[in-house]
């Protein structure tokens, strides 16, 4: 059976479960049957790319070490460099004794809650891992000491609930037991109080609700200086959800205008329609790190609000360390001033405007985020890695892997508010998105982008760019960027160089020392989103990927559609099996404008402050200029330009060098690749 018809019939066990026994269990079952797509499709040894960028050998990575030690119970986080499953093994000597529970499949983040602990007791504990291969590997013994909170105020005994209100100023609240909510479960009504969770699991909305039921949330606006750590955060059975999001929330945690919050070691479990899972509602100096969030539900009903496991809109603040197991639409919803760095996202999506990572601003610009290092892997309904739309400036994205998987078309977005029906629709999964503007000083580098497809309706795109016209210092370098399609029903290209606006000549999206690899198609100008633009390629490497029968290394427009997409020029590319220039399609309409440019770098060396003017093969002056301090000057010159009609050739070039005292020399050179030559040879003019 193959994998198309597996991931099809996982799909008809939860829609049957859920009529037979209820809402609760088909979450669960949609949970298990993602994580089987995820050990299916994700992984080190279904992927060759993350051993690449993480490595072959597996390891403990100290730097993602974060612990809590509470009275009774501890919180122990680790990082490995490859995918594993992993525990703990504790005790009071080395001999431990006992362990945590193994996690259900392979992730490179890890979080642990060893329990029923003594306090002011030492524990020794190791931890162990397994990868994919078998490799088993325990870290050296470490050991911690639980203390005995002497100030706590303790959670059930001292205070009435539920719902349990904190309000004392600069308070230490312990949970001892795990406690269960009809509604909300925690208000917090002061600002400075620490929480911890003692290891425990808060169930909040056990009942059905008409209003806000939360698991922990301000009580208002501005409370701030909080920390909540160690415990699981979970909605209970009632499963409420809201079309209403702006006015009923049902989220685990809610904060309103809160700044200065830490929270850290924390499960958080829900599955309500349009429920996420952190919301921030505003804020500054925050940090969320070293927390699980698991998104059981399916349900979005507006998809432009959309539904963020963590949803993160507060200036100088940071996002770290964060595993997100599953989420329906959006992993990490992001603003400015911010870092988004080392978290491990994965996407099942069931709507479009799905992202990974999303920064997105249709007012103030989004400026100065920086986002990197983050794990990011997706499949379902239009899912993208890490993408931006409309207004930003002063962004990086470096050093992110990003991995999607399509599959054969699943009807699972009816349109709902904000439309979007998506009967009949390719159904594509995205690594990179950029959209709209204004956007300036946007760099994406060093970023690992992988995207494969198999099924009817399946499409990949590795960069999705978009220009509108207003683009500037926009610029891809130094990714590796890959488009595979995994049977002969799917589409798609590594490239996609859309836009709005191909007369704009100001528009600036640059790609540079990229490796662009497919067995499909390396670049795509103009598809069934857009078409236009200007984009240039500079010193990257296409590369073919196997035997594909209908491989391009270039294509222009869709399906006998008008798409206009010309200007594009490519600067000094390299191919490696079998990619050329010369594999090249035009799919749209015959009457589209569709042309690129083949450039070539000349470098000139002569003497200091030397005239150069540089002519075509017409006779037309493409550069002039004078040499630099050590006399050389480098400019790009034209090879021909390959439209519809054919190749266009503007070369040979003629150069003439002059300097002020000296006779000038005119050489004629054949720009047909790199190349670099002297004129030095000036001879000085006679009085």
């Amino acid at each position: 059976m193959t994998m198309v018809w597996i991931k099809t019939a996982l799909t008809l066990i939860v829609i049957l479960t859920a009529l037979l026994v209820g809402t609760n269990t088909a979450t669960a079952d949609i949970y298990k049957a993602f994580n089987r797509f995820c050990m299916e499709n994700f992984g080190a040894e279904r992927e060759p790319e993350i051993y690449r960028m993480f490595g072959k050998d597996l390891k403990i990575e100290e730097k993602g070490f974060w612990e809590h030690i509470s009275e009774k119970s501890a919180c122990i986080c680790f990082q490995t460099n490859l995918p594993a499953k992993t525990y703990m093994e504790y005790g009071a000597s080395t001999a431990y004794g006992s362990t945590t529970a193994e996690s259900e499949r392979c992730f490179s983040l890890h979080i642990h809650y060893p329990r029923n602990l003594k306090a002011n007791t030492e524990y020794h504990y190791r931890m162990v891992a397994l990868d994919e291969r078998g490799n088993k590997i325990v870290s050296a013994d470490k050991t911690f000491k639980t203390k005995q909170i002497t100030d706590a105020i303790r959670i059930p005994d001292d205070l009435d609930g539920p719902p349990y209100t904190l309000d004392k100023e600069n308070g230490v609240y312990l949970v001892t037991e795990d406690i269960n909510s009809d509604s909300t479960a925690i208000y917090i009504r002061a600002s400075g109080i620490t929480l911890d969770l003692g290891g425990n699991t808060i169930t909040y909305n056990e009942k059905p609700q008409d209003t806000s039921a939360c698991g922990i949330r301000t009580g208002g606006r501005g409370f701030g200086n909080l920390a909540i750590k160690n415990g699981i955060v979970k909605q209970g059975k009632a499963n409420s959800g809201t079309e209403k999001p702006y006015e009923i929330i049902f989220d685990p945690f809610f904060f309103y205008h809160a700044s200065d919050i830490e929270i850290a070691g924390v499960t958080i479990i829900y599955s309500g329609m349009q429920v996420g899972g952190l919301k921030f509602n505003g804020g500054e100096n925050n940090s969320i790190h070293h927390n699980i969030l698991i998104d059981r539900g399916t349900e979005l009903f507006n998809r432009h609000i959309g539904t963020n496991a963590i949803s993160f809109g507060c200036a100088n603040s940071v996002c770290h360390h964060n595993l997100v197991k599953r989420c329906r639409h959006r992993g990490i919803g992001v603003g400015s001033n911010e870092e988004i760095y080392s978290n491990e996202i994965y996407v099942d999506s069931y709507a479009t405007n799905s992202y990974g990572i999303m920064y997105y601003s249709s007012r103030t610009p989004i400026h100065d985020l920086t986002i990197h290092h983050n794990r990011v892997f997706g499949t379902g309904y239009h899912p993208i890695g890490i993408g931006a739309g409309y207004h930003a400036k002063d962004v990086k994205v470096y050093s992110n892997y990003i991995q999607m998987q399509g599959a054969e078309r699943e009807e699972r977005w009816s349109g709902g508010q904000g439309g979007g029906d998506p009967t009949g629709q390719l159904h594509p999964v995205n690594g990179i998105r950029v959209q709209k503007g204004p956007q300036e000083n946007i760099e994406y580098f060093d970023n690992t982008i992988v995207s494969k497809g198999r099924g009817e309706g399946a499409m990949m795109r590795g960069l999705w760019v978009i220009p509108h016209g207003n683009m500037r210092d926009v610029v891809f370098r130094d990714n590796r960027i890959i488009a595979i399609a995994e049977d002969d029903k799917a589409e798609g290209y590594a490239i996609a160089a859309l836009g709005t606006d191909a007369d704009n000549p100001d528009e600036l999206v640059i790609y540079k020392n990229n490796t662009v690899i497919s067995n499909i198609c390396n670049v795509r100008f103009a598809d069934n989103y857009a078409y236009g633009g200007k984009h240039r390629f500079i010193s990257n490497t296409f590369v073919r990927s196997g035997d594909y029968p209908d491989y391009k290394t270039i294509r222009f427009g869709w399906r006998g559609w008008k798409h206009e997409s010309y200007g594009h020029v490519f600067t000094d590319s390299s191919f490696e099996g079998r990619a050329s220039y010369d594999e090249v399609a035009f799919d749209g309409a015959e009457s589209d404008r569709c042309d690129f440019a083949v450039q070539w770098t000349l470098t000139v060396k002569t003497l200091p402050s030397a005239s150069i003017s540089i002519k075509d093969r017409m006779g037309k002056e493409v550069f002039s200029g004078e040499t630099k301090a050590d006399g050389e000057v480098s400019v790009a010159l034209t090879q021909y330009i390959l439209s519809r009609e054919g190749k266009e050739f503007l070369t040979p070039h003629t150069i003439t060098v002059a300097k002020e005292g000296f006779l000038p020399i005119t050489k004629t050179v054949a720009m047909d690749k790199a190349r670099e030559f002297s004129i030095v040879d000036l001879r000085q003019r006679k009085e």
